[in-house]
């Protein structure tokens, strides 16, 4: 009698009307996914029309100041005789990527000329991991180096020469909009090929 009534009420359950996700979803019962991802801190609220056109414009704004940060850029090494006041312009509109990538550009050549012809390093290749972190006012601080093969020589004038001269970069802003610590990681290979 119990089997039943559990038989009768599983089919009142399967035929009472039931609808799978996909039906729900292509008749219009469902709303699709729109592929934003909820950080904490972050509101569950629609946005007015007005603000998410702020939004957009700004993105578009700051697209533009980037593009024209490389232009600039582009125009001022082609142009040894430019003023000092454009470079700073070019230095001001420069992404925390750009400048970086300048940072390491100058100062491996400088490693590469200056530490690594050094008797203190023997020939091979050298893989050096940098995990730094850009602090909540822009400023750069190492958190850790690590020498494959090691080498403490090279590790120790890594951190005096290069380190030691990391750029101010721009904090890194939370979705709320304040500053954050961000880790980030460098990977640098250098070769002595003659001892």
């Amino acid at each position: 009698m119990k089997t039943l009534i559990l038989l009768f009420t599983l089919l009142a359950g399967i035929s009472s009307g039931a609808q799978s996700l996909k039906d729900a979803l292509f008749s219009g019962k469902l709303k699709s996914d729109t592929g934003m991802t909820v950080k904490k801190g972050d509101s569950l609220q629609l946005l007015p029309d007005s603000l998410v056109k702020k939004r957009a414009d700004s993105i578009k704004a700051a697209a533009k100041v980037a593009e024209t940060g490389k232009k600039v850029a582009s125009n001022t090494i082609s142009d040894t005789s430019s003023s000092a006041s454009s470079s700073k312009e070019v230095a001001a509109a420069l992404t925390n990527e750009q400048k970086w990538k300048q940072f390491i550009d100058e100062y491996s050549k400088e490693l590469e000329t200056e530490v690594i012809p050094s008797k203190k390093i023997k020939k091979g290749k050298y893989t050096l991991y940098i995990d730094y972190a850009i602090e909540t006012d822009g400023s750069v601080s190492t958190v850790n180096i690590i020498c494959v093969p090691e080498n403490s020589y090279l590790v120790e004038q890594l951190k005096v020469r290069m380190m030691a001269n990391a750029p101010q970069l721009s904090p890194v802003l939370m979705s709320n909009g304040k500053p954050r610590k961000a880790l980030k990681k460098q990977v640098l290979t250098f070769v002595k090929e003659k001892d």
